[in-house]
C-alpha cells in the first residue's frame, strides 16, 4: 500500500521471487499453489468456474491489460473501509479530520498495486441503509487516496465486480446443495 506524505509516495514492495499473500508467507488465501507474480495472481483470479462459461471468463480477463511479468507486488491491507478508518479531529484545523489509525490487518499481504484498488469498495453499498436512508458514509469512496482509489485501475475493478458477483454465486450455489 502506498503511504503518500505531500507529492512523496513510498510503497513496501516484495522481494523477487517472494510468495503472494500474507505477510508470514503463507500465501494467497483460498489457493492450494504457491502465486510469486502478478501474471500467476490474475491467472488464479481467473481459474473460478464462471456461471457463464469459460469463453466468457476468458472474453473479460483479456479486456485487461496484460501485468508487466516484473511487475513487483506491494504491500496491501487488504479490507480498507470506513470501519477500518480511525480518525480523529485536526488539531490545527478543527473543520477538518486526521487519520489516526487503520485497523483489521487479517488480509494483509503483498499483492499486485491494483489489487486493493479492487476490493476497496467491495461493499459499497452497504453505506447506504436502504430502510432508513442516507447514513453519511456513502461518500467515503471520494477521499480514498490516489494509489488505491478504483479510478486508478477502472477496468481491473469493473471486471473484479464480476469476479465477486460470479464467486458469490457459486457460494449460494453450493450452501443451496449442502442444505438439501
Amino acid at each position: 500500500m502506498t503511504r503518500s506524505h505531500g507529492d512523496r509516495e513510498s510503497k513496501a514492495k516484495l522481494p523477487l521471487g517472494g510468495r503472494l499473500g500474507g505477510t508470514a508467507g503463507e500465501g494467497v488465501s483460498d489457493s492450494q499453489t504457491v502465486i510469486q507474480t502478478a501474471l500467476a495472481f490474475r491467472d488464479f483470479q481467473f481459474a473460478i468456474e464462471s456461471p457463464t462459461g469459460p469463453e466468457y471468463c476468458s472474453f473479460l480477463k483479456s479486456l485487461l491489460p496484460r501485468p508487466d511479468p516484473n511487475e513487483l507486488c506491494v504491500f496491501t491491507h487488504g479490507d480498507v473501509y470506513p470501519g477500518n478508518i480511525t480518525v480523529d479531529i485536526d488539531p490545527t484545523n478543527p473543520t477538518e479530520y486526521v487519520v489516526t489509525g487503520i485497523i483489521d490487518w487479517e488480509e494483509s499481504g503483498f499483492y499486485p498495486a491494483w489489487f486493493e484498488a479492487t476490493n476497496v469498495l467491495y461493499n459499497f453499498k452497504e453505506y447506504y441503509d436502504e430502510p432508513k436512508g442516507r447514513n453519511g458514509l456513502e461518500d467515503w469512496w471520494r477521499y480514498v487516496p490516489r494509489c488505491i482509489a478504483p479510478a486508478s485501475y477502472p477496468t481491473e475493478w469493473a471486471i473484479g465486480r464480476l469476479l465477486c458477483t460470479w464467486q458469490m454465486k457459486l457460494c449460494l450455489r453450493l450452501a443451496y446443495k449442502l442444505g438439501r
